[in-house]
Order: C-alpha cells, then structure tokens, then sequence
C-alpha cells in the first residue's frame, strides 16, 4: 500500500526581528527520506571523516545541517515593499542546495531563515504536544 499524504506547512513571520511581513514557509511532515550522505558507508571512521569533509568542501550543501534544513524550507515570501517589483514575491526552495544558494545570496541575511527554523521548531514541538493530547 502507498500514501500520498499532502503536504502540511506553517508560516513564520519575521517582524519579531524586524521584517514585518516577510514569512518563512516550513513544511510540518517532511516524511521519511532514504538519503544516505555519500560518506555513509565508508567502514572506517577516520576514513569516513576525510571523505565527509572531501565531499563537504566541494559541495557544501551535503552537509547534515544543510540537508535538514533543505527538507523543511519550502519558501521564503516577500512583502511588496520588500521587492523592487513592488509586488509581493515568494522564492521556492527545493532542497539543500537551494537553501544554501538563497541563503547565500547578496543582501539576504542569514538570520533570517536561522531565526525562522526556531520558531518552526516551536510550533512543531507544540504540534507533537498537542497530537499527545488527543
């Protein structure tokens, strides 16, 4: 049998830090993902942490922090008088390598997306509590 379950996804919105109505979309159930980090099966450990950090240097987004990151950012939305457009804009991010790219870009701040990952973080484990309840 197979599930093709929607996907759930929260809003954070930045004004608490300054950005008032630029909003970070999270998704709620990223599922289960069989990625292995090309390092994985590598036996011994010293080994394993010099092929990690290979591959970490030539494409940085392989990292676990990337990676997990890159599972739960769906989009980032900008407010209209955020944009040059003057309309309001939304940025879809598929992955780690499009998080770290985005993130990386000029004139966006970082803080941004740290700040929002937390406060989903908050919301998830409020979820977790109140799907206990029931």
């Amino acid at each position: 049998m197979a599930f093709k379950l929607p996907k759930l996804t929260t809003d954070v919105d930045c004004g608490p830090i300054g950005y008032p109505g630029l909003v970070v979309r999270f998704v709620l159930n990223p599922g289960y993902d069989p990625y292995a980090f090309p390092w994985a099966d590598v036996d011994d450990k010293e080994k394993q942490d010099r092929e990690r950090e290979k591959a970490i240097k030539a494409t940085p987004w392989l990292s676990e922090f990337w990676y997990n990151l890159g599972r739960i950012v769906a989009a980032v939305v900008f407010p209209p008088d955020m944009t040059t457009s003057g309309h309001e804009e939304m940025v879809e991010l598929d992955g780690a390598e499009d998080v770290y790219s985005f993130m990386r870009s000029k004139g966006f701040e970082q803080n941004i997306i740290l700040w929002a990952s937390n406060e989903y973080h908050k919301q998830a484990q409020a979820r977790l509590r109140a799907e206990l309840g029931n």
